[in-house]
């Protein structure tokens, strides 16, 4: 079951800058523009972290998203909201509404095995992040609202989306509990930027498939208000979300949800169908479901990547555990925004077992059970931005430095709607290893044509990626081609071995 997040438009992004004048002190040394798809920086660099490794972040804040800090001790506020029409059910002293706050303590804050089926939002994160991030925080008293969800829906003017009844809900939470309330917002800021680290907003109210207005649905958003200055990002889901998988408490919508207030897009399509599915449905930001995969924890620095070179021989250990990748590629400038392949050894373990052995909501999509090296392919080039759109030029490694009249924003998306560039590019996709492309066609050849499958995964057996599948004589977007083959020699559950081997 696919949630999302509400984009910023280019409008919307610049006022908030314009608000807003943050100096992080990068110099823009390789700050070039280009007329064509490739960049001018030429070579590539061995430190995958080279404008150091809050860059994603703070490029993001450039662009007018704050990003919540996804390492160290993170606080989350979570607000159980219940509208007119549910108050008699849901309070702190009635036995459901006892009931279900114990309910959201243990999906958010709880053990694994407290859930009773998975992780909660905090353990899945400190896994995932091989311990880097440790979330913490409150499940507070019951909020109020004076409407009920039919006049609340009925609020919205047609074709609007429900983000405005959303930010207004996180406002009244503020003066609620902090304003008004003994709260602090320094409690729930733990890097000290003046900003509450996580917000959730957890309807007590069923949710609805059918709800054009996402009201009654799942998304994430940012307030923007200056007088709200401590509140910025948020996410906003039903509490029965709790249910979804009928076992135990579930909390893959909330960890999905979560990874946008990180930063991280949704790897799915928004396009209407039939769309594409680049991911193949098999990661955490496209379905719901498994691990981060290598390109996430890259953007938030729970990996350190190795540059890999010509003739050199590799093993990795199983990803999920270890936290092991390799970029591929050439001219790569050093940071998580470029053109590159990132591999990883997957397998069905850990994080991603679970949703290998359950289709968790029913949409007919399991992690993969097959161990081999997953490749993506990412493009996060960066544009300059401005109220008119893209300028139409590629930059390598821009100042994070605030500007009221441009921004630098990524020029490609894994929605075709949201390509600056061109349609064909994505975001972030998965190589298939069978040498097939269905993934990322919009035929309407049903959902299971756009599901992965262990076929796209790389073994000792498969095709070789470097020679027959994006070999010499196919392109990469930037124009460049792979200076070698990854030929896999041994892979067993404690590792991969591989070569980059030259291509005849």
């Amino acid at each position: 079951m696919k949630k999302k997040i509400i984009p910023f438009l280019a409008s919307v992004a610049l006022m908030t800058l314009s608000s807003c004048s943050i100096d992080f002190g990068f110099s823009a040394i390789y700050s070039v523009s280009t007329t064509s798809v490739a960049t001018s920086f030429t070579g590539s660099r061995e430190d995958p972290f080279y404008n150091g490794s809050e860059y994603f972040r703070k490029m993001l804040i450039n662009g007018g998203m704050y990003s919540a800090p996804s390492t160290g001790n993170v606080k989350a506020l979570v607000v159980p909201v219940v509208f007119k029409d549910d108050q008699s059910t849901y309070s702190d002293t009635s036995a459901k509404g006892i009931e279900l706050k114990s309910k959201m303590q243990t999906a958010f804050f709880g053990t694994a095995n407290e859930t009773g089926y998975w992780e909660s939002l905090s353990s899945y994160y400190t896994k995932s992040s091989y311990g880097k991030l440790n979330i913490s925080g409150t499940v507070t008293p019951y909020l109020n609202l004076d409407y009920t969800v039919d006049q609340a829906l009925a609020s919205i003017p047609k074709g609007k989306d429900s983000a405005s009844i959303t930010n207004t809900i996180a406002e009244k939470a503020y003066d609620a509990f902090f304003t008004n309330g003994s709260y602090n917002y320094k409690d729930y800021d733990s890097d000290n930027d003046g900003i509450i680290d996580l917000v959730w907003l957890v309807y007590c109210h069923d949710y609805s498939r059918s709800d054009n207005t996402s009201l009654l649905w799942a998304y994430t958003y940012w307030d923007s208000s200056a007088n709200y200055s401590h509140l910025a990002n948020y996410s906003w889901a039903s509490s029965s979300f709790m249910d979804e998988s009928g076992v135990g408490v579930d909390a893959h919508t909330f960890i999905h949800e979560t990874g946008h207030q990180f930063g991280l897009d949704d790897y799915y399509s928004y396009d209407n169908s039939p769309s594409r599915s680049p991911m193949g449905g098999v990661d955490m930001m496209d379905n719901n479901i498994v691990d981060h995969c290598s390109f996430s924890k890259y953007c938030l620095d729970w990996v350190s990547p190795i540059v890999g070179k010509k003739d050199q021989s590799y093993t990795l250990k199983p990803f999920e555990s270890s936290g092991d990748c390799l970029i591929l590629g050439d001219n790569f400038n050093g940071t998580c925004f470029d053109e590159y392949f990132i591999a990883e050894y997957y397998t069905p373990t850990g994080l991603n077992a679970l949703d290998t052995a359950n289709d968790y909501d029913n949409a007919g999509v399991y992690g993969l059970s097959q161990s081999g090296l997953r490749i993506l392919h990412v493009d996060q080039r960066l544009g300059k931005f401005t109220s008119k759109g893209w300028d139409g030029y590629l930059y390598d490694n821009p100042s994070t430095q605030s500007h009221s009249s441009y921004y630098y924003w990524m020029i490609n998306s894994n929605s075709k709607c949201y390509c600056s560039s061109s349609t064909n590019y994505c975001l972030v996709n998965l190589v298939q290893a069978s040498g097939k492309t269905n993934l990322l066609e919009t035929s309407s050849g049903g959902a299971s044509s756009h599901f992965a499958n262990n076929n796209d995964i790389f073994t000792s057996t498969s095709k070789v990626f470097g020679q027959d599948i994006y070999g010499t004589n196919q392109k990469t977007n930037e124009g460049w081609t792979l200076p070698y083959k990854v030929e896999i020699s041994s892979l067993s559950s404690s590792g991969l071995s591989l070569t980059l081997s030259t291509n005849s």
